[in-house]
C-alpha cells in the first residue's frame, strides 16, 4: 500500500510539473504573438489580458485595459459589436474573419478581421461566467 501512495504522489508531482510547463507555452505564444490577441471573459467581456501587439496596434497600455468591460473602453465603433459577436457564439463556438471596425485609443479607425475561439479555462458547465473568448483581430 505504501508503495502505491508513493507511486501516485510522485504521478501527481508529475502532471503538475506538465500542467505548468503547457500554461507557461501558452502564455509565451501569446504574450509573443505577433497578431493583437485580447481575452475576453464570455458573459461579462471584461479584458483578463492583452498582448502587446493589441496594445501596439491599438495604442492602449495594459493597465488601462485589463479588468475592464471591452465596451467601456469605446474601442467597438459598431453599437452592436458585441451583441452580435454573443449571438454568433451562441451558434457556433467559434468565429473566423468576421468584419468589424474598431477604433484605436487615438480614436483611429481599424477595420479588422476578428477571430474568436471560445475556450473553458476553468472546467466551467457553460452556463456561468467562466468562459473565455478569446479574440485576434
Amino acid at each position: 500500500m505504501a508503495c502505491i501512495l508513493i507511486a501516485s504522489f510522485w504521478w501527481v508531482a508529475f502532471l503538475q510539473r506538465r500542467v505548468t510547463q503547457t500554461q507557461n507555452c501558452f502564455a509565451t505564444a501569446f504574450k509573443a504573438s505577433p497578431i493583437p490577441v485580447a481575452i475576453l471573459t464570455r458573459d461579462e467581456h471584461v479584458v483578463l489580458d492583452v498582448n502587446d501587439s493589441f496594445m501596439s496596434q491599438f495604442t492602449y497600455r495594459r493597465r488601462d485595459v485589463v479588468s475592464r468591460r471591452f465596451r467601456e473602453l469605446g474601442i467597438a465603433l459598431d453599437g452592436q459589436f458585441l451583441t452580435r459577436m454573443q449571438q454568433m457564439l451562441e451558434k457556433e463556438s467559434s468565429l473566423r474573419g468576421m468584419e468589424f471596425r474598431l477604433s484605436t485609443a487615438d480614436g483611429k479607425e481599424r477595420f479588422v478581421l476578428l477571430s474568436v475561439e471560445m475556450i473553458d479555462v476553468e472546467g466551467g458547465d457553460g452556463d456561468s461566467d467562466q468562459g473565455r473568448g478569446v479574440g485576434r483581430p
